[in-house]
């Protein structure tokens, strides 16, 4: 009986998005409470230009109203703001075409498309087309971390790896994007690109924490002040010919956290107190923290009539849920205790329990959320493994709070373009392992059929 119901879940699970949609379709009382990053592609402030094609945003700040959003196929930061988040429009609450979120917010810095690590002294993509990852020997995101409302990204740059961590913190009264690396190994020369668009005459200055702050004039106006903490010795700050502004490390020492800090704000007093900052040891904030979904939903299942030639049993979906999050499946399986889990197109993993001979006490807990629109699921060796339209995504509940803190890239060799039609759908295996999985293609050789 149980295999049977299994098979009638599979079969009932694709029928369940069109009801949602109906009852969802003028939107919840509330908007969804977002975790502490969201995945997917952004376009700029006030442009239709789009600046991350696999972006990651993370909230950063306490009043949470600040935002950086990292380019994984690049990773480089590609914009950082302030203010409002992003414009979703109907995006949020259907299942239509839309263009890509925009950036409603306050910019601070960002940087254009392209390496935000050099290699061997170029910053020229190497990609065909412009498009995916980079070379894995040059940079590699390899996933994040969780921690309370901190996010730890992880990846190689020339094959050290790295563990960095966004902020945005306040010294003296001055607001201050922060950057927080390190290195897992003691690694060579690394460049890495600060921002773009810097005007002005040429800069090249020896950088490290106790120096004075170096300001630096952008477009539109605006001023951007650097300085730093535990810089390691030898660092420097330039400007390039074409208006990019680098950091040149030496050598970085291994599990010596360093911090980058930028302002649109010159004044000196907020970072003389920056010097005082005590950094703490990344790797401390990569083994699980405290849990974000602790409320669960119950609903109740309705058994089939056993009249049909096989079982069709109803799995309620939490539809009124304490987060006002849609329920839009898009791929789930079973755990072999007989839970299961269910990912929604919007981003988000639930796990059900009390899939019983009664269903009368189904529980959801929210595992998982800012995935970048997941449509596939398997579960193998009792771990999730979640298809989005960026990578395959490993989950692991570090801590056992029923919450995944680690958010690991299996595989991201997939082409992320801004036409709507690139879903990603499904996820299965073979007896050796290997994973499968459907891509929507795009029209054309090499670039988007897109027109917004």
């Amino acid at each position: 009986m149980k295999r049977l119901r299994k098979l009638a879940f599979s079969c009932l699970c694709g029928l369940l998005m069109f009801p949602t949609f109906l009852a969802w379709s003028q939107g919840p009382p509330n908007g969804p409470v977002r975790g502490p990053f969201w995945s997917g592609s952004v376009r700029g402030f006030r442009s239709n230009v789009v600046i991350a094609m696999k972006g990651i945003t993370v909230t950063v700040g306490a009043e949470k109203k600040a935002y950086i959003c990292y380019d994984t196929d690049l990773m480089r930061v590609a914009l950082a703001w302030t203010g409002e988040f992003l414009e979703f429009g109907n995006t949020l609450s259907r299942i239509e075409w839309p263009p890509p979120p925009q950036v409603k917010g306050t910019p601070i810095f960002g940087t254009s498309p392209g390496p935000g690590w050099g290699h061997d002294g170029s910053f020229e993509d190497p990609r065909e087309h412009h498009q995916g990852p980079l070379p894995k020997d040059w940079a590699h995101y390899e996933g994040l971390y969780v921690n309370g409302d901190q996010v730890v990204f992880k990846y190689k740059v020339g094959g050290a790896e790295v563990l960095e961590t966004p902020g945005y913190e306040k010294f003296n009264d001055q607001l201050m994007v922060t950057r927080t690396f390190q290195f897992l190994k003691t690694s060579g020369e690394q460049t890495l690109l600060v921002a773009d668009s810097v005007e002005g005459t040429a800069l090249k200055t020896d950088f490290v924490g106790e120096t004075a702050p170096t300001t630096v004039s952008g477009t539109g106006g605006r001023t951007l002040t650097i300085s730093g903490v535990g810089m390691p010795a030898g660092t420097r700050l330039e400007t390039t010919g074409d208006g990019r502004l680098v950091l040149k490390i030496s050598q970085a020492v291994a599990n010596k956290p360093f911090l980058l800090a930028l302002s649109s704000d010159s004044s000196p007093a907020g970072f003389v107190a920056m010097r005082e900052k005590h950094l703490v040891d990344l790797s401390t904030l990569c083994r699980g923290g405290p849990a974000h979904w602790t409320e669960t939903t119950t609903t109740q299942g309705t058994l089939g009539t056993n009249d049909q030639p096989y079982v069709v049993d109803t799995l309620t979906e939490p539809a009124d849920n304490p987060y006002h999050l849609k329920t839009f499946f898009g791929g789930f399986d079973f755990f072999n205790d007989g839970r299961a889990a269910m990912c929604t197109f919007h981003g988000d993993v639930w796990i059900i329990t009390g899939i019983d001979d009664s269903l009368k006490h189904l529980t959801w807990k929210r595992y998982a959320s800012g995935l970048f629109q997941p449509l596939g699921l398997k579960i193998v060796n009792d771990t999730v493994y979640v298809l989005g339209r960026d990578q395959i995504t490993r989950l692991r509940d570090l801590n056992n709070d029923g919450e995944a803190d680690s958010y690991e890239n299996f595989n991201n060799d997939t082409v992320v373009t801004a036409n709507y039609h690139e879903f990603c759908l499904d996820l299965t295996t073979d007896r050796e392992g290997n994973f499968y999985f459907a891509k929507g293609g795009t029209p054309g050789v090499g670039g988007p059929n897109f027109d917004i």
